[in-house]
């Protein structure tokens, strides 16, 4: 059974209801309706301000490990990849039908597959060696390129910190001369 918060205009669950399908179609999901949507399938049979306050203790705990991250909003998909994988206790949510997991990376003879957010990358590895070689080649130049463009982005943030910095003296200048004419009565003009 779904009912619409007054407070917060959003879906939550009641631990009433049997969750049938994933209630949130949209990509993101708030801490507020994960913690529901746990509480209800994972600690069903528990009073529901006890289901409520051990999910989100256990999010709060990720956080704190930095295995999650601190926004409110969270990829769904990566975050029940994390719920499933870290706590064996929540596997109840992998019986929700239409649940967004991402996919886990996968490794077996001949190929290899990388996949974040259930966006995959596959690539097939030749049993020819001069194939390999080629392959190596081109993959060692793709490396390349992006080892360049990551260190020219370093660069680039590093500028732009040194910017904020500039930025934040000229602020707190202007604030301490700011505060000294307030103490001196005035706006800072001289007579």
């Amino acid at each position: 059974m779904k009912f619409t918060s007054r407070k917060r205009g959003e879906q939550t669950i009641s631990k009433l209801g049997k969750v049938s399908i994933y209630p949130y179609p949209s990509g993101n999901i708030t801490t507020q309706q994960a913690v529901e949507l746990i509480a209800a399938v994972v600690y069903e049979h528990e009073e529901k301000d006890q289901a409520r306050k051990r999910a989100r203790e256990r999010i709060r705990y990720a956080r704190k490990l930095g295995k999650l991250s601190l926004s409110d909003s969270l990829p769904a998909s990566d975050f029940f990849r994390w719920a499933i994988d870290e706590n064996s206790d929540w596997l109840a949510l992998a019986s929700i039908p239409s649940l967004p997991l991402s996919a886990k990376l996968v490794s077996a003879a001949g190929a290899v597959v990388v996949s974040a957010s259930g966006e995959a990358y596959a690539a097939v590895i030749p049993g020819d060696p001069n194939k390999l070689r080629e392959e190596f080649s081109r993959i060692e130049v793709e490396r390349q390129k992006l080892t360049e463009e990551v260190a020219e982005l370093r660069k680039r943030i590093a500028k732009l910190e040194a910017e904020i910095a500039e930025w934040r003296e000229q602020d707190w200048q202007m604030r301490e001369k700011r505060r000294q004419a307030g103490k001196l009565g005035g706006r800072g003009n001289s007579f």
